[in-house]
């Protein structure tokens, strides 16, 4: 079984749905370019030590469903999966929840909302 880690437009007061999806791939794509950034977080917060390897993944072209934008209600979707087992998989995980972190701080900063759901 998988887990998804799915960042979404959440409710925002100030902004509109569009412009904080624009915003919100804009995040994305910065911070894929940047991929020792999701390893510093994890680091930092979760205290784990990743290979480089799996932060690399976020690199584009995107190969795998290590992320992916899609469309949910005529809004983009970022969507992250981990699966497969054993330290990999923690690896993994650890990786998404790192992204996911950035992302929010990010969008934060912009004082835009975006929902993160763990399925």
């Amino acid at each position: 079984m998988s887990t998804g880690y799915h960042i979404e437009v959440g409710y925002n007061s100030v902004h509109s749905k569009e412009e904080v999806a624009e915003k919100l791939v804009e995040v994305v794509h910065a911070i894929c370019e940047e991929p020792e950034s999701i390893v510093g977080n994890a680091r930092l917060v979760e205290g784990a030590v990743m290979p480089m390897e799996y932060a690399e993944s976020y690199r584009k072209p995107w190969q795998d469903l290590t992320i992916k934008i899609i469309d949910k209600d005529g809004l983009p979707s970022v969507m992250q999966m981990a699966s497969g087992g054993g330290v990999e998989r923690g690896y993994k995980e650890a990786m998404r929840r790192a992204f996911s972190r950035l992302v929010i701080q990010e969008m934060h900063r912009c004082g835009m909302e975006v929902n993160l759901i763990v399925a």
